[in-house]
């Protein structure tokens, strides 16, 4: 890996003014062109409130940005692929359809940012924030997100496939029409998560607190439910194939209007002992 470079604040200085010019030539403040800060070290650079207000389409790919303070930062289509954004303050800021591929953003704070459409794949989220976040459309295909918090976020059309969000808190998350194909919710809490309509191939939810999510119209296949807390979830028109109930806890599946949908669903002895009312046709594997 290359080094980075250093640059002063001066030099920064300049260089965003240009980008200012650029995104904004009718103000007529000077020469501008587009800021290509990739493979710099930027930290112990200080941005004021007006430089983070026109960092759109940035060029930042692979630099370094831990523990900065990006607060309100307008970072629309901004290029932060393989960056370092650890331990930095994105609160509040505007990153709609970034390019966040690959970045490390572990214990990093964007509650409240706006990061509708942007590109996460495989980015590193282990311990950040995202409480009340827009990632709405958002791609998190292959991201690792243990221990992060998602809660309150809105994920609505979103990709999370083979994401992973063990001991993740995504409480009262709208997730609405996701794509969360061979993800792991592993000891994760969704309780109260809106989780309709969204498709679950082998997704893996052992062990998750799902209390009071709404899974209505969801499609659950090869999925792993083992010792999942399912109190309160609404499984109307769920369609559930071949998936694992293994000592799955307050499992009712009383309320589904197409009971046929629950053959060849593989449960022990002991949790088809525990399941009260589940309708004709359930079939033990």
């Amino acid at each position: 890996m290359s080094e980075k470079r250093k640059l002063d604040q001066e030099t920064v200085d300049k260089i965003l003014q240009a980008h200012k010019n650029w995104i904004y030539p009718y103000l007529e403040d000077g020469p501008g062109y587009p800021a290509d800060l990739s493979n710099t070290d930027l930290r112990g650079v200080t941005l004021s409130d007006r430089q983070k207000s026109y960092l759109k389409g940035i060029n930042l790919e692979g630099a370094d940005l831990r523990g900065m303070d990006m607060r309100g930062a307008k970072m629309m289509r901004a290029n932060l692929k393989d960056a370092r954004l650890d331990n930095a303050n994105f609160e509040n800021a505007v990153m709609q359809r970034a390019n966040v591929y690959g970045a490390d953003l572990g214990r990093a704070n964007f509650n409240d940012a706006d990061l509708r459409h942007a590109d996460l794949q495989t980015a590193y989220l282990d311990n950040a924030s995202f409480e009340n976040a827009n990632l709405s459309s958002a791609d998190l295909t292959g991201v690792f997100s243990d221990e992060a918090t998602f809660e309150g976020a809105d994920l609505k059309g979103a990709i999370l496939v083979r994401a992973s969000f063990k001991n993740a808190n995504l409480s009262r998350a709208y997730l609405r029409t996701a794509s969360l194909s061979k993800a792991s919710f592993e000891n994760a809490d969704l309780s109260f998560a809106n989780l309709r309509e969204t498709s679950n191939y082998k997704s893996t939810f052992e062990n998750a607190n799902l209390t009071g999510a709404n899974l209505r119209n969801a499609r659950l296949e090869d999925a792993n439910l083992s010792h999942a807390e399912f109190k309160d979830v609404d499984l109307s028109s769920t369609t559930i194939i071949d998936s694992i109930y293994d000592h799955t806890k307050n499992l009712d599946l009383s309320e589904s209007n197409e009971p046929e949908v629950y053959s060849n669903v593989k449960l022990s002895d002991d949790d088809l002992s525990d399941l009260n009312d589940v309708k004709k046709g359930l079939e033990l594997w």
